[in-house]
């Protein structure tokens, strides 16, 4: 049971991040920007339940420190994929 709820809240908490990068002046990805409102609110609202979730699975200052890290990982691994994907595709318009 732990094993399920720590996936489904990486998979929450790598969503959480995926929405503060949509709210992000700075996202390069043209499908996110229509999130660009809403981003800041489900960005909280996801995480939130992912911090529910890792800290059923693990306990509160585990839970803390798991969607934290997590969290942080995302939001900085995603605008690194944002620019492989886009780099691509700037080439091919030149």
């Amino acid at each position: 049971m732990p094993v399920m709820v720590c996936t489904l809240a990486v998979a929450i908490t790598l969503a959480s991040a995926l929405a503060a990068y949509a709210r992000s002046a700075h996202c390069r990805w043209p499908a996110l920007r229509r999130l660009h409102r809403a981003g800041g609110m489900l960005g909280a609202a996801l995480a939130g339940i992912a911090w529910v979730l890792w800290s059923a699975a693990l306990g509160f200052g585990a839970g803390v420190c798991a969607l934290l890290s997590c969290w942080m990982l995302g939001a900085i691994v995603l605008p690194y994929l944002a620019w492989i994907s886009t780099a691509g595709a700037a080439a091919e318009h030149r």
